[in-house]
């Protein structure tokens, strides 16, 4: 059957009402121990209230309280743009997983109960954008928002797609949102029960699919992860020899070649999910080795079960021998690569600020180098692939249309412009600067830091 508009009034108990009144039910009965697991762990980073709530715009423009599990720090308020970037430096860790992952959206089937909301329907916007809905666009409040949707599918991550220069707010209203609104009027006007039953479905897909970009993870890692490969296959092969004191026997060698096609890919799995992949290898630090390590030896002894499980005649002393050879020769490559960059720095400084670098490049890398321990904040760079990244120990905050929000979260005193910027560019940070009275300086105008240009 077709959804038409006055099918979707909340006071008329439709087909699609009974769906979604079923399905908000069996939905919180089914995620209430995830509820009070994120709950408890959002009020333990930062006590306050567990749930946001924030004006929304619902049918034909009625206003409501929308709720969402809290991702910013209680003291942070309505600081910043009324968007969320990527890694936005005003979200607590909680905040950054809740995010990713949208269980902050969990909250919202109390709002299809109360009937604010149905599971499919166009995303609720902020009433601050309600200006929005003018000519063609005005037809979108005439059906209940929902948390599942075809705009909701096409921009998952949709705060990837801020560009690093231009103001967010101003980004949506001129590209994001027509393209939304567009989406929505093209699937709701001839939308059925059946279809928007495809709409959950395909929105939980892209939910668990969108957590990581992996294309550019490939893109940026793909060497590392091979020779990992190789490196996992060798310590396996090897441990194997060294235990039987030679090329084991028949039996031995084919659980040994079984065990090839297992072990490598469980091993570098784990190293992916313990972030040990998390930044490139350029930006590999003695902190990074530590987590490479404990990733490794959590990750053996839980692959050492899973062996114990699948093949009965296992020796411990064979997994120890494999344990050690790997915790020598997987942090080689990265050791090596580290040493010889550290050749190349200058010596430290010292300096009696807190300090931001822009430019997270070489140069930006280099002067972290100079600066002592404390008065660096993080790193501002506008290349989206290394925002939230750590370089030395230190996160990239963020780009130039973050800074307010960095300043909020971590105030410091100076930006250190590691590049030379556009006349354009270099106005607009003159001026940011001077409304926050934070000093600016571009590094490669001033001596002595010009050399390292």
């Amino acid at each position: 059957m077709k959804l038409k508009p006055d099918s979707m009034v909340p006071t008329k108990m439709s087909g699609k009402r009974i769906f979604d009144i079923s399905l908000a039910v069996i939905g919180l009965v089914i995620s209430a121990p995830l509820l009070g697991v994120i709950a408890a762990m959002i009020w333990l980073e930062s006590p306050g209230k567990i749930i946001f709530s924030q004006e929304r715009l619902g049918l034909h423009g009625r206003r409501f309280r929308m709720y969402k599990f809290r991702k910013f720090p209680t003291h942070m308020k309505n600081d910043g743009p009324g968007l969320t970037a990527r890694n936005d430096a005003r979200m607590t860790r909680v905040g950054k997983v809740l995010e990713r992952t949208k269980f902050d959206e969990l909250p919202q089937l109390w709002n299809i109960l109360k009937g604010d909301m149905a599971f499919v329907g166009p995303r609720p916007e902020s009433t601050k954008f309600a200006d929005l809905f003018i000519s063609e666009y005005a037809c979108i409040l005439n059906y209940v928002p929902g948390i599942f949707g075809p705009s909701q599918v096409k921009f998952r991550n949709e705060c990837e797609l801020y560009p690093a220069e231009e103001d967010m707010e101003e980004f949506y209203r001129r590209e994001l949102f027509p393209q939304k609104a567009e989406c929505d009027h093209a699937y709701f006007r001839k939308a059925t029960l059946f279809s928007d039953i495809f709409q959950i479905l395909k929105g939980i897909w892209v939910s668990v699919v969108g957590l990581f970009n992996w294309w550019d993870f490939l893109h940026a890692h793909y060497r590392l992860v091979v020779l990992d490969f190789f490196l996992i296959g060798i310590s396996w092969g090897s441990g194997n020899i060294l235990y039987s004191s030679g090329f084991p026997a028949a039996w031995d060698s084919g659980h040994l070649l079984k065990s090839f096609f297992l072990v490598p890919p469980l091993l570098v799995f784990s190293m992916f999910v313990g972030g040990v992949y998390k930044y490139p290898l350029k930006y590999f630090s003695l902190y990074d080795l530590g987590k490479l390590l404990l990733t490794i030896t959590i990750a053996w002894h839980l692959i050492f079960l899973l062996l114990l499980i699948l093949q009965t005649k296992i020796s411990f002393y064979l997994v120890l021998t494999v344990f050690f050879i790997l915790i020598a020769i997987l942090p080689l490559p990265r050791l090596i690569y580290h040493f010889r960059r550290r050749r190349l720095l200058p010596k430290k400084n010292d300096s009696s600020e807190r300090i931001v670098i822009y430019g997270a490049g070489q140069a930006g890398f280099a002067l972290a180098t100079w600066i002592s321990n404390g008065k660096l904040v993080g790193f501002l760079d506008d290349n989206p692939n290394l925002k939230g990244k750590r370089i030395r120990g230190y996160s990239i905050l963020g780009y130039e249309n973050d800074i307010r929000s960095v300043y909020n979260r971590y105030p410091f005193d100076q930006i250190w412009l590691a590049f030379k910027p556009s006349k354009k560019k270099l106005s607009r940070l003159q001026m940011l600067c001077h409304q926050k009275e934070i000093d600016l300086f571009v590094l490669p105008d001033i001596k002595p830091f010009d050399v390292l240009y």
